[in-house]
């Protein structure tokens, strides 16, 4: 490829990752649906920002369901509601909701290709724009304007993975964007801290033993800590004006647990290989064919999903991919031209993201009337 060429390919791969989005901002406005139930309620705790109820926690969660009155919690906290608040005021509740839904989904699509470029160049910035396209045409252009916390985060954490690759591969910079994105899912949805926190930890981790001058300089270290606290003022706030706040309650809920029901390993394998290991993979019209609900089984398990391959074929799909994953990490290594540090790294990550994420949706638990709580 020519360097000019070259120069534009990045840009221009861009603009047209985005066209799916400026499609579906346009089509939700045009539709001009006013929002109810959850969007509703999404919509005012908006609208609440910047006032004297502004929001310091994040939206309820069904996960709280059945609790007693000083157990229930929320999300961990309100990012989300700030992001949308300004498109909520200036385009009103039926536009502004989905136009800043997309403008979130946009934003990390952007993120996955810049981090991307950084530890790839230019090939490997492609390469995951076209998976962050991939997922958003699985999406369709509903879920790409929906504000509802499940739908919203599935691209931002997307882009926290690919940040989390970067810094394991030594980007210091990627470091505070990584913060930025990590704290903004967490806070969003409970069910994905679990994910975060082992994917998002094995990255810091693995940055400490392998590159802690490049990651760990002043400037990007001195960045990230401010990502940090600004993330998280809020939710510290409620915590310390409270007493026992809301973190306090979600921390009493990991810990008392004994009556709860989770989705478990072998379950969350078999949905796992569903969804990354067996065709169509994530690119199928519609994610409820893996997971639509079918009743509620005498189990008390809550509405049971759509049924996932048997344990046996899960396994081995996902193990065909963790076979897959190691050889592109030792033929990356066996490159004549010199090791490839980038393929290595994202091979590794990609093998630990897969274990983490059927341990992270192990740990889901089931609600009796809403299924899998968030």
């Amino acid at each position: 490829m020519r360097a000019g060429s070259r120069a534009l390919a990045f840009p221009s791969a861009v603009a047209v990752a985005l066209v799916p989005f400026a499609v579906a901002a346009w089509r939700a406005c045009r539709d001009d649906l006013f929002p109810l139930g959850d969007h509703a309620y999404i919509a005012l705790r908006a609208l609440d920002v910047g006032t004297a109820d502004q929001p310091l926690v994040g939206a309820w969660t069904s996960a709280a369901f059945g609790r007693p009155p000083r157990l229930t919690f929320n999300n961990l906290g309100p990012l989300h509601s700030v992001f949308l608040a300004p498109w909520v005021r200036l385009l009103g509740p039926a536009c502004g909701l989905p136009a800043g839904a997309t403008a979130l989904n946009a934003l990390a699509v952007v993120t996955i290709g810049w981090a991307a470029r950084r530890r790839a160049g230019t090939t490997g910035a492609l390469l995951a724009l076209a998976v962050a396209t991939a997922l958003a045409w699985s999406m369709g252009d509903a879920l790409l304007a929906d504000a509802w916390q499940p739908y919203q985060v599935m691209l931002p954490t997307l882009a926290v993975l690919v940040c989390a690759w970067a810094v394991a591969d030594g980007d210091g910079w990627c470091l505070p964007v990584l913060a930025a994105w990590a704290s903004l899912v967490a806070q969003t949805h409970l069910s994905f801290v679990y994910l975060l926190a082992l994917a998002g930890g094995a990255s810091v981790a693995w940055a400490l033993v392998r590159h802690p001058r490049r990651v760990f300089a002043p400037a990007p270290l001195a960045a990230a800590a401010t990502v940090v606290v600004l993330a998280w003022a809020a939710p510290l706030v409620e915590e310390l004006r409270a007493g026992r706040g809301n973190l306090s309650r979600v921390w009493l809920a990991l810990r008392d647990q004994a009556d709860a029901t989770f989705v478990g390993l072998a379950r969350g394998a078999r949905i796992v290989a569903a969804v990354v290991a067996l065709p169509p993979f994530w690119v199928r019209p519609s994610l409820t064919e893996t997971f639509q609900p079918v009743g509620v089984p005498t189990a008390g398990l809550g509405p049971a999903f759509g049924d996932p391959p048997a344990l046996p074929t899960a396994l081995a799909a996902l193990g065909a991919l963790v076979v897959a994953l190691t050889s592109a990490a030792w033929c990356a290594r066996r490159n004549p031209a010199g090791a490839d540090r980038a393929a290595i790294a994202a091979a590794g990550f990609g093998a630990l993201v897969l274990v983490a994420t059927v341990i992270a949706i192990g740990r889901l638990p089931v609600a009796t009337l809403f299924g899998l709580a968030g």
